[in-house]
């Protein structure tokens, strides 16, 4: 196939913001609860999810082409996959042109 895009998976950008939101309730929850160096920890651990939040914007490969207007049937072919998570999809469509 021809062309190609890259985009953030569904899948795996819920997970990571799922992830942030736990983390950030619990560093809101136990402020002042906890030692100095397991709050830098869970802070580090907040940071460390932010920078995947970021490299999920390529995680999403995909693959597309269209082609066959002078044969008379325009083919569609797309293909995608997730190369974090597995999540994948495809199809391949064919439309007569009509007059």
């Amino acid at each position: 196939m021809s062309a190609d895009n890259h985009s953030a998976c569904p899948f795996c950008t819920k997970r990571v913001l799922d992830e942030r939101k736990r983390l950030q309730e619990r560093a809101d929850l136990e402020y002042g609860q906890i030692s100095r160096a397991e709050y830098a920890s869970l802070i580090r651990d907040i940071e460390s999810v932010e920078d995947e939040i970021h490299e999920l914007d390529y995680s999403f490969a995909e693959y597309y082409e269209i082609y066959g207007a002078d044969t008379g049937t325009v083919t569609i072919d797309y293909g995608g996959s997730c190369r974090k998570c597995g999540a994948k999809a495809s199809f391949k469509q064919e439309v007569e042109i009509s007059k």
